[in-house]
């Protein structure tokens, strides 16, 4: 797997951190505890703009906003110090992961160990493969994107300017991320989604695609008389919460659910993936090129033709990496070769 091309390596490839819920930083299956307040401020508008730089101006309206101390520069100096001995205490001669650049600072890490990340990709990934009329491969990268969610992202960084820009980005994709889920099951054919999609409804009303959805599963459960009592349902909440009509995609879905269109009908699928899977000791101490590893699968498994290259030199464990990421995957077909 080639080393990141952003600038410098990763300071270690065992290194995880997590915005999705409480700021979380791990090194190898351990938990890294980040002294102080302002340091874990620090860290988490670092964390928002991963593998870029950030300039001093920017962090210091984050730690102080307009109630700086009279040496603002030198004051984050210090906290910068303080982050870089909870991150990387064994750094030698320099920084390797804090690093200084420009007018900022700059956290080198590959975009995979934030969870964040890892979550926007495997969205990505699920929408690409309901585009491609692949749901099963859809539902499983949008179960993996969801489960990483662990609370309100940026959770306690709301007061600064990047916690609520990125608490709103990656909390409107993660509800568009669940219905694209549910989207995913209907497609497959579930039977059972109408009392999860009465529960989505219920926790965001306004959201039209949720009516849609629930519309369509009552539909094909074959109550067309309770499918269009829950399109009124919408219709009622709108005119009542925002004052408008339903949207196009509503008003379309009772018109053919009106007509029995008989494409709303659930359609026939088989399974896309055989069962069987040669799974081996796991490798430990290599999550960054797993998830690399597992984000590729999930693009094959969404319909997109790929290969995937493990280079190193003799010693570095290319051999043993390729056949134990399969152990982190769902049942699927796997052939390797060292």
């Amino acid at each position: 797997m080639s080393a990141p091309q952003n600038g410098a390596a990763p300071y270690r490839s065992g290194m995880g951190f997590g915005v999705l819920g409480p700021l979380v930083v791990m090194a190898r299956g351990d938990r890294i505890e980040v002294p102080g307040a302002k340091e874990r401020t620090l860290l988490a508008h670092l964390l928002a703009y991963a593998g870029r730089m950030v300039p001093v101006g920017d962090l210091a309206e984050s730690l102080w906003g307009e109630r700086p101390p009279r040496s603002p520069t030198k004051a984050l100096q210090n906290h910068v110090l303080r982050l870089r001995n909870a991150l990387e205490p064994d750094r030698g001669d320099g920084p390797r992961l804090l690093v200084t650049e420009g007018g900022g600072y700059r956290l080198a890490v590959d975009p995979v160990q934030l969870d964040a990340e890892r979550f926007a990709r495997l969205v990505t990934v699920g929408r690409q493969a309901l585009a491609r009329e692949r749901p099963e491969a859809a539902v499983s990268a949008l179960e993996e994107a969801l489960v990483l969610w662990r609370g309100p992202a940026y959770a306690s960084f709301e007061e600064t300017s990047f916690g609520r820009a990125e608490g709103r980005r990656l909390e409107e994709l993660r509800l568009s991320a669940t219905e694209d889920l549910w989207s995913g099951h209907l497609a497959a054919g579930s039977a059972d989604a109408v009392p999860d999609l009465e529960r989505l409804v219920a926790e965001h009303p306004l959201r039209e695609r949720r009516w849609s959805l629930l519309v369509l599963a009552l539909y094909r459960q074959g109550r067309q008389g309770a499918a269009l009592e829950a399109w009124a349902r919408a219709r009622d909440v709108l005119a009542d919460e925002l004052g408008v009509d339903p949207g196009p995609e509503l008003r379309e879905l009772q018109r053919r659910v009106l007509a029995q269109d008989p494409a709303l009908e659930a359609p026939t699928r088989t399974a896309s993936l055989p069962a069987g899977l040669d799974a081996r000791v796991p490798l430990v101490g290599r999550e960054v090129e797993l998830s690399r590893l597992r984000l590729a699968w999930d693009r094959a498994r969404a319909g997109e033709t790929l290969t995937v290259v493990l280079r190193g030199p003799r010693g570095s464990g290319r051999s043993r990496l390729a056949p134990s990421w399969p152990s982190r995957l769902p049942p699927a077909r796997w052939h390797w070769s060292a």
